[in-house]
């Protein structure tokens, strides 16, 4: 029997590269599906294009805005229980669904990619079909809510490709209208986008057709190259009603940690377009009809004149609330928000979108003269790749606001080594002797660890949970946290505190990913007995030291003494019971191309 042919298999219109090995291939009735092991993950293929990234056993949960789609359709309306998925792709979109939601339709219209799905549950991080309140229905989507006339809470749309047959039609007046029809009164509709397939036109006219469909559409990007669409008939005055009362993510807030969610400043940080804002981004705009589908006839992305995550930032910056005096998140919500802890958000994806750096400094040109502001200031100079003058600016706000407790910590961030170890200069010294509660508390656990003396930070594990996830300080109060549970040595204690410290770096980690965390997390799947676990952390440090010496931020001479550590770690995971040599292998050959770039 002649082999299949892998690599053709594999290759994809959009050049997203062929590697990865081949778990499973099909040919169904519209599209040929391929599923791979890819750099420590899952990935879906149809016709070669890229559908979903999942997350193996053993991978660090990513972040990427498709997770935003079923929670955001919640936090609109917590009520929602009856939700509508378009599009099952990697299954990532259910994986997302809150857990206050109590059934789920997923419309799918290939079935071998269902069929893909059930054959790597056992690989899989989270496995969707483990979930009991979801049912699969393979159908058209246009075809299968003209069979029903079931109103759901919410529908998410995430179809493929806006180009492709079976998709293109899912993105147009008549489909939206459609899906309107099939929502309770107050229910929500929640479309996906990745900015490479618009350019500015599009991107408008397709809000313009929600737009000629729902009465409220707000648009968020909660990541540079993500788009997600909200829509409704009724108000949508979500991080208002966050802020108030906490709901929905006080219900379950871990499920909406994993997806990088856990306060209303994480809403209002991708918040680009708030209702009157999408009102006057659209106006003007052609409608995308079934008759004059301008998506699907787009040469955009073939051009390569789809947006980017700065021109997207770009486009928006005019209408985005946080850049804007008059918008809500300044009337209503300033003094409920954390402006520090925004500014330090947006500083994440900075090199995916320097738009972004433009962005912190007008909000803290809106802020005014104070503390905050000034914090802000700090962090769009350095965003800038203005490091000198960004220390200079926090150590005169530290002067002229001695009281501020955020601005104190930052300006200490850059000294707490030196701290630690008693080595800092006198006029930092200073500084941090007005340290009280939590921070010294923190300050103090942190030089107990580098003493070794690993009870006395434990003992200070209450002082250190109490430091908040928008407090300046939480890394370094989550990685104590975790560092004393990685040294436990008890035999029958050691496995239980690595698994409390496992969750804790990921939600960290999630967001801020740091050499650090990686570190700790391959201590911490030793003690947990989970060579997956150790493999993709030294995969994913391997990867992220190789880009922090490409980005300039780490020398390259540091690569040949890390390369040597992390094949000592692979050689002891390769001891442990349950380990995947064939991952080894690659993960020594990421280590190679690390150390020996091209």
């Amino acid at each position: 029997m002649p082999q299949p042919p892998m690599r053709l298999l594999v290759t994809s219109p959009l050049n997203v590269g062929v590697e990865g090995r081949v778990l499973s291939y099909d040919i169904g009735r519209s599209a040929s599906v391929v599923m791979l092991a890819q750099e420590g993950g899952l990935a879906l293929r149809t016709n070669g294009l890229p559908e979903a990234l999942m997350d193996s056993t053993g991978s660090l949960p990513r972040f990427s805005g498709e997770f935003w789609l079923s929670p955001i359709a919640v936090i609109a309306r917590p009520q929602t229980r009856d939700m509508l998925i378009v599009g099952f792709g990697g299954g990532v979109v259910i994986e997302g669904v809150p857990p206050t939601v109590k059934h789920v339709d997923v419309i799918e219209l290939e079935p071998k990619v269902i069929e893909a799905n059930r054959k790597i549950s056992a690989l899989r991080r989270r496995d969707p079909f483990a979930d009991t309140r979801m049912t699969p229905i393979v159908n058209d989507a246009r075809g299968a809510l003209r069979l029903t006339d079931h109103r759901y809470d919410a529908i998410v749309s995430q179809p493929s490709h806006p180009w492709t047959a079976g998709a293109s039609h899912l993105y147009t007046q008549e489909f939206m209208q459609l899906a309107h029809d099939h929502l309770t009164s107050d229910g929500v509709f929640v479309q996906w986008m990745n900015v490479i397939f618009m350019d500015e036109d599009l991107l408008r006219s397709l809000t313009a057709t929600l737009l000629s469909v729902f009465h409220e559409v707000r648009v968020y990007r909660p990541d540079p190259n993500t788009i997600v669409f909200l829509a409704s008939d009724q108000p949508l005055d979500l991080e208002q009603h966050l802020a108030q009362t906490g709901i929905p993510l006080r219900a379950a807030p871990l499920h909406y940690a994993r997806f990088g969610i856990n306060n209303t400043e994480d809403l209002i940080a991708a918040l680009v377009l708030d209702a009157d804002g999408a009102r006057r981004f659209a106006a003007g705009s052609p409608i995308i009809t079934d008759d004059d589908n301008r998506i699907a006839t787009s040469s955009v992305y073939e051009r390569d004149r789809g947006l980017t995550g700065e021109s997207s930032g770009r486009v928006f910056a005019a209408e985005d609330p946080l850049q804007r005096p008059d918008s809500f998140v300044y009337t209503a919500l300033r003094g409920q928000l954390s402006f520090p802890y925004i500014a330090r958000r947006a500083s994440t994806f900075v090199l995916l979108d320097p738009s972004l750096s433009d962005r912190m400094g007008r909000v803290a040109n809106i802020l005014g003269p104070g503390p905050t502001s000034a914090y802000v200031k700090a962090f769009y100079f350095r965003s800038r790749h203005q490091q000198q003058r960004a220390a200079e600016f926090l150590r005169i706000a530290v002067d002229q606001y001695p009281d501020d407790e955020d601005l104190r910590l930052e300006y200490l961030r850059s000294w707490f080594g030196p701290l630690v170890h008693d080595q800092a200069p006198p006029e930092v010294a200073e500084v941090a002797a007005r340290l009280t509660g939590t921070s010294a508390g923190v300050l103090a656990a942190a030089r107990h660890a580098a003493k070794a003396e690993w009870q006395e930070v434990a003992d200070a594990d209450p002082l250190l949970a109490e430091v908040p996830w928008e407090g300046t300080w939480y890394a370094e109060a989550l990685e104590l946290r975790v560092n004393w549970r990685t040294r436990v040595t008890n035999p029958r204690e050691k496995k239980r505190f690595a698994e409390e410290a496992l969750p804790m770096i990921e939600r960290l980690a999630i967001m801020s990913p740091t050499l650090g965390l990686y570190e700790l997390r391959a201590r911490a799947g030793f003690s947990a007995e989970r060579p997956d676990i150790v493999v993709e952390s030294v995969f994913d440090y391997a990867r992220l030291a190789s880009g922090m010496i490409r980005a300039g931020l780490n020398p390259a001479e540091s690569a040949a003494p890390d390369a040597k550590v992390l094949r000592a770690i692979l050689s002891d995971a390769e001891k442990l019971p349950g380990v995947d040599a064939v991952r080894i292998t690659e993960v020594r050959a990421e280590i190679d191309k690390f150390e020996r770039p091209k």
